[in-house]
């Protein structure tokens, strides 16, 4: 397994939906929403413009800031006091010093900035597929999760169904979607910067090449997601069983 870092591409071939961009631009994004539009931005020119060209800076009596994470494709207007500001600030710096886990590395600094400090994550192998994933946040009222998920050589992530809308940007290399990008284009080869819309109704499972490993940010919404492998039925049997150890309680 090779830990790439994090290098923009300046010109992914897929973009989020335009609606999207601008409910991002407005601050009306979930925080895994605004996460993982902030991993396509680091890698996107073109949308990112989009994102500070749609920002309306606000004055209300105090003095506008931009917090511009390290590494992030785009400032943040935001209207703060001179010690909020510096706060904000501290915060950003205090990220930048931990210790962060190896794999952090493939993050973009403006994702790291968004995420809690963790010295170490919890990862979950999906065997024999190649594939395995972390939890990098949840977000309760919004009923979303979001995965840090790494594709080994000639490996397959278990085929699913989507219940729900999922959305994934790839951080670095590359795999075969197995369904129609967001743009509507015909290519399901997607590599780093991509984003990648899984589209409720559709089945697949994404896989990487002989000599192509692949990272890839994921935001889902809890149960919106079904494998149709031994794994689901192995979840289904995990989700029941605490259930019941729940109610036992």
């Amino acid at each position: 397994m090779t830990l790439p870092h994090a290098e923009r591409v300046r010109e992914p071939s897929h973009h989020p939906p335009r609606e999207r961009l601008l409910r991002f631009a407005r601050g009306e994004a979930w925080r895994t929403e605004r996460i993982v539009m902030e991993a396509h931005l680091f890698h996107c020119d073109a949308c990112a413009g989009i994102v500070a060209n749609e920002r309306v800076p606000f004055d209300d009596g105090f003095r506008t800031g931009v917090v511009k994470a390290p590494g992030s494709a785009v400032g943040v207007a935001r209207a703060a006091t001179a010690p909020a500001f510096d706060l904000v600030w501290r915060k950003v710096e205090a990220r930048a010093r931990v210790r962060w886990p190896r794999e952090a590395a493939v993050l973009p600094p403006s994702v790291l900035a968004e995420l809690e400090p963790a010295e170490r994550w919890s990862w979950t192998p999906l065997w024999p597929s190649g594939t395995r994933f972390t939890v990098l946040a949840r977000e309760p009222a919004a009923g979303t999760e979001l995965y840090l998920v790494y594709y080994g050589k000639a490996s397959a992530f278990p085929r699913h169904h989507h219940l729900q809308p999922e959305d994934n940007v790839i951080l670095a290399g590359g795999y075969k979607s197995g369904v129609v990008p967001a743009d509507g284009s015909a290519d399901d080869q997607v590599l780093t910067g991509d984003w990648v819309l899984g589209v409720p109704g559709t089945s697949h499972s994404p896989r990487t090449g002989p000599e192509e490993e692949c990272w890839c940010l994921s935001q889902v919404f809890v149960g919106g997601s079904k494998l149709e492998t031994f794994h689901g039925k192995f979840q289904a049997w995990l989700d029941a069983w605490e259930a019941r150890r729940e109610r036992l309680r």
